[in-house]
């Protein structure tokens, strides 16, 4: 079944009203949990997978992990790819683990745009570079 976005967004709002959050009070929550850049604060610039991701956070407020959504990738996943960006150094410099994303990803930087397939090849590249030693 598709991912039907006027649906999700109607009940992200009906969600927020019963929890007493207004418009700001989401958008803030999305900034947050996003990092969204300052000027690309709406909750409309946020893709299908973040959106459901927002409806996800703001129904069960005492979720501390975000879980993905539609496709995106796995915990496992996300787990992994942490854990060999470790293994490699990469800790120390972000943008070396979102260039190397977008590389894998077809110019996408953050993991969570990522689809399973796209993280699946994440891993194995950076697999490939702990055993060549980079």
């Amino acid at each position: 079944m598709p991912f039907n976005r006027t649906a999700a967004m109607r009940k992200l709002h009906s969600v927020a009203k019963t929890r007493g959050l207004d418009h700001e009070a989401i958008r803030d929550i999305a900034t947050s949990l996003f990092r969204l850049p300052q000027d690309k604060q709406s909750i409309a610039a946020l893709n299908n997978i973040q959106l459901g991701q927002l409806l996800t956070h703001i129904q069960n407020p005492g979720s501390v992990a975000i879980t993905t959504v539609q496709g995106g990738p796995t915990h496992r996943q996300i787990w992994l790819i942490k854990r060999l960006a470790t293994e490699l150094d990469w800790d120390s410099n972000p943008e070396r683990l979102a260039g190397f994303i977008a590389r894998q990803a077809k110019g996408k930087t953050h993991l969570a745009n990522c689809t399973v397939y796209e993280a699946g090849k994440i891993i194995e590249g950076l697999k490939q570079l702990l055993a060549q030693g980079n």
